[in-house]
Parts: C-alpha cells; structure tokens; sequence
C-alpha cells in the first residue's frame, strides 16, 4: 500500500493501474501512484512524481525466498537539486521498470540449495 500526503499545490493524483507480470516465471502484483504538482514560475515549475512497485508474496515451502519487492521512485529537482535533469517521464520509466522485471530470473547455485531444485528442477550439467 502506498501512503503519501498531498500537499496544497497538487493538482493531480493517478494511480498506476494495477495488475499482474510475470517476472522470471514468477507472478508479481504491480502498482504504482504519480502525482503532478502544478508550478507557476521557472524557479517552481510544474512537476509530476511518481513511485512504481511490483511484489510478490513469497513461495510456499520455500526458505530461500520469502519475498521479493522493487520499487522504482521519480525524484524531482526540486526535492533533490544536486540532480542534473528532472526524472524521465512515468510512460518512459514504466517500460524501463517492466525490463528490469521480465529480465528476474532463478539461477542454479553450486552447492544446489534444495529449494531452488525443487522450483527450477535438476541441474542438467555441473560446473567443472
């Protein structure tokens, strides 16, 4: 759940719509909020924030993990003035956040743990 409190110059709140992806064979729940703060000058212009997530609740019966969680927040220059440039806008970064999602993925350990066996089945070939 996301928490924020509206300051007195917000003019739009959205919410990203929420919905599932699939992660490295794993079923995540992604949402999202951005807020447009409206600026009536050059030194206050108009910015819009936003705050991505996508989680997933773990595994049943596995240890190794019990969850997992990204999030992908939109700073602006006005919260953080050493940054150069003003976040690339919420279209842009959903798509760079759903890559970063599609590209998870389980890989094998060497020695293999016993969780991860029985969710990617037995290592084919053994590292020599």
């Amino acid at each position: 759940m996301l928490l924020i409190t509206l300051a007195d110059d917000v003019q739009r709140r959205d919410v990203v719509k929420p919905g599932g992806i699939l992660a490295g064979g794993l079923s995540f729940d992604r949402t999202g909020i951005a807020i447009t703060r409206e600026g009536d000058t050059k030194r206050d212009p108009s910015v819009r924030t936003y705050q991505l997530y996508a989680g997933m609740p773990g595994i049943e019966g596995v240890q190794a993990m019990p969850f997992v969680s990204m999030t992908m927040q939109g700073w602006s220059q006005q919260t953080y003035p050493q940054l150069k440039q003003q976040p690339p806008p919420l279209e842009e970064s959903e798509k760079r956040f759903d890559a970063i999602l599609h590209n998870l993925h389980l890989r094998h350990t060497t020695p293999e743990m016993p969780d991860y066996e029985r969710l990617l089945g037995k290592q084919t070939a053994s590292p020599e």
